[in-house]
C-alpha cells in the first residue's frame, strides 16, 4: 500500500513539473502572437467604414504617428471581441487591434506616438503601480487586479511530504553529523593497560 501512494506521489509531482512547462511555453507563445499588435482606443463605433486596415492606415497618417512616404504593412486589424455596446451615450467603443507584420513598424509607431503625446503635455506612466497612485491621489477610486495563480501555484501550497523519498542535501548532511557526534560520544575508550606486578 505504501509503494502505491509512493508511486501516486511521484507520478503527481512529474505531472506537476510538466503542467508548469506547459504554461510557461503556452504563455511564452501568447505573447510571441501579440508581439506585433497595438491597441488604439476611443475610435467612435462604425467610422471605420468597409475596410478597417485602409481606415486604420488613413488614421496613424493623419495623426502623424506614421510619416506620409513610410509603406505600412499592416497585416490585420478589427475590433476587440467583446459584446458590440447598444449604443447610448456613455458606451465607450470597443477598442481596435492592429496586427503588423513586422515587430520594427510596431515600435517605430509607439515610439512615434509616446513623442508626440509629451509634446502636448500628456502624461505617461512606467508602471501600472505609478498610475494607479496617482489616479487615487485625484480621487479616482482604482485598484488593481492581480492574476489568479495557477493550478501549479496551487498545487505547490498543497504539496505532500514525499514518503521514502531522498531529504534535502543540507537536512541530510546535517542528519549524518548528529549520527557521527553520538557515536563520537558513546564510543567506548580503552581501559588503560593494568599494571600487575
Amino acid at each position: 500500500m505504501e509503494d502505491r501512494v509512493q508511486n501516486v506521489e511521484q507520478v503527481l509531482a512529474k505531472m506537476m513539473k510538466v503542467l508548469t512547462q506547459q504554461e510557461i511555453k503556452l504563455l511564452d507563445q501568447e505573447g510571441r502572437s501579440r508581439r506585433e499588435n497595438i491597441r488604439i482606443y476611443n475610435v467612435p463605433e462604425g467610422e471605420e467604414g468597409t475596410s478597417m486596415v485602409d481606415f486604420v492606415e488613413k488614421l496613424l497618417r493623419d495623426t502623424h504617428v506614421l510619416p506620409p512616404a513610410s509603406e505600412v504593412h499592416i497585416e490585420r486589424a478589427l475590433r476587440s471581441l467583446v459584446p458590440k455596446p447598444p449604443g447610448g451615450p456613455g458606451d465607450k467603443p470597443r477598442s481596435i487591434i492592429i496586427g503588423f507584420n513586422r515587430y520594427k513598424v510596431k515600435e517605430e509607431i509607439l515610439r512615434r506616438a509616446w513623442g508626440k503625446k509629451q509634446e502636448d503635455g500628456t502624461q505617461l506612466y512606467q508602471t501600472v503601480d505609478e498610475a494607479t497612485i496617482d489616479m487615487n491621489k485625484r480621487g479616482l477610486p482604482v485598484r488593481v487586479t492581480k492574476s489568479k495563480e495557477s493550478l501549479a501555484e496551487q498545487l505547490a501550497r498543497y504539496a505532500w511530504k514525499v514518503v521514502g523519498g531522498s531529504e534535502p542535501q543540507g537536512a541530510e548532511d546535517a542528519r549524518e553529523q548528529g549520527i557521527r557526534e553520538k557515536l563520537r560520544i558513546f564510543r567506548r575508550e580503552p581501559s588503560p593497560p593494568s599494571e600487575e606486578m
